[in-house]
């Protein structure tokens, strides 16, 4: 980012981070039955036994404070306070390496090419024909077939009401982010007041303490635990596992809480996930980081699932010819956009759909590799 400027000069902050302020802690503020806003008592441990929503208040309590000094340099009113400065430096650095990536995986390649050629003559072969039979002949010039996926809303049904412990719960459509996840409720506020340009800014400044942190990362993981699946999440997993086929979360989410997820549906599939890390942010470009993946595995064409606007850039991906058909959660963003330019693909309401879908599609496929041998 630019560099920002003022008259002021502001005093350091006092320390913040996981490894300051994860405690023992207690819901509701309680500590050992005795009332009190915020409880911390020695020895941290495992974080398994205490409940998350109790930490996540206690560090978005703790650093309160801070949200002052960013939202002052997000407004240009402040430059020169050294954890903003150490902040911006880190986001700039982060940015280069993002636009770095996403050069060296922009299109065309020679596989993308290949893969277009492919696409354009399954296409012309199956004129006039129904969805299942354009995305079918499609995957039959192929030896295979991988899968890239997103995360949240797709693999995640966020609506309704969760439990998580004795008389704990949460409404993940609308508190997730801020209840589970450490800093996202400042965070969320500074994005939606300045709009999602300053993310690598408000990255480095908040969530990736807690990434770089054994415990605060725990933290994020521990949040996926949390979030409701999809009807369908293992069954679909394992028939994708049972078919060897390669599964990669794409994700603008944090890696720690789709690993979380993974534990939670407990499929013995193996699955890829590129999503954000403390040193990366990748995939913030999703069609580069597809890109990156057929070009690991040039036979393999994509079959991309998604619900939402984080997935709109993928549309590039499709229109290079590295991805052969498209799943999207029925009725909403992604849905739409995909409507509206006319971009052939299935929608799902659960991932049961998906896996009844997949097996239509590769019945069907086979059926024309068939016909494509008897003709060679």
């Amino acid at each position: 980012m630019s560099e920002r400027t003022s008259g002021a000069t502001l005093a350091r902050l006092p320390e913040t981070g996981a490894a300051f302020h994860i405690g023992r802690v207690y819901p509701n503020g309680h500590s050992n039955g005795n009332s009190s806003e915020t409880a911390v008592v020695e020895n941290p441990g495992d974080l398994q036994p205490h409940h998350i929503l109790t930490y996540i208040a206690l560090i978005n309590s703790s650093i309160a404070p801070y949200i002052e000094y960013i939202d002052a340099y997000l407004e240009g009113r402040n430059g020169h306070n050294p954890q903003i400065r150490e902040a911006e430096q880190i986001a700039d650095t982060l940015v280069s390496k993002q636009k770095a990536f996403s050069r060296e995986h922009s299109f065309p390649s020679e596989t993308s090419i290949r893969m277009s050629k492919l696409m354009a003559d399954a296409d012309a072969e199956t004129k006039g024909l129904s969805n299942e039979h354009k995305a079918a002949a499609r995957l039959a010039k192929f030896d295979g077939v991988q899968i890239a996926t997103d995360h949240d809303g797709t693999w995640t049904d966020l609506k309704g009401r969760v439990d998580i412990g004795e008389h704990i719960s949460y409404f993940p459509e609308s508190n997730y982010l801020k209840d589970l996840i450490p800093t996202s409720a400042h965070a969320e506020y500074l994005l939606k007041k300045h709009t999602r340009k300053v993310f690598p800014f408000v990255f480095t400044s908040l969530w990736r303490h807690y990434l770089t942190d054994e415990r605060g990362e725990q933290l994020f993981r521990n949040a996926g635990h949390y979030l409701p699946l999809r009807d369908g999440a293992k069954s679909l997993l394992d028939y994708l596992g049972s078919q060897n086929t390669k599964v990669t979360f794409v994700s603008h989410n944090f890696k720690p809480i789709i690993e979380g997820l993974l534990d939670k549906m407990g499929s013995e599939t193996p699955v890829e996930i590129q999503a954000i890390t403390s040193d990366s942010l990748n995939t913030l470009d999703k069609s580069a980081t597809l890109h990156a993946l057929v070009k690991e595995n040039p036979t393999k064409p994509i079959i991309f699932i998604g619900d939402g606007e984080t997935d709109f850039d993928i549309v590039e991906a499709y229109r290079k010819g590295i991805i052969a058909t498209i799943f999207a959660l029925e009725g909403v963003g992604f849905d739409t956009m995909l409507t509206d330019q006319n971009i052939p693909h299935f929608t799902f309401r659960d991932l049961n759909d998906i896996r009844v879908k997949l097996e239509e599609l590769t019945s069907l496929a086979n059926t024309y590799r068939t016909a494509n041998a008897n003709a060679a």
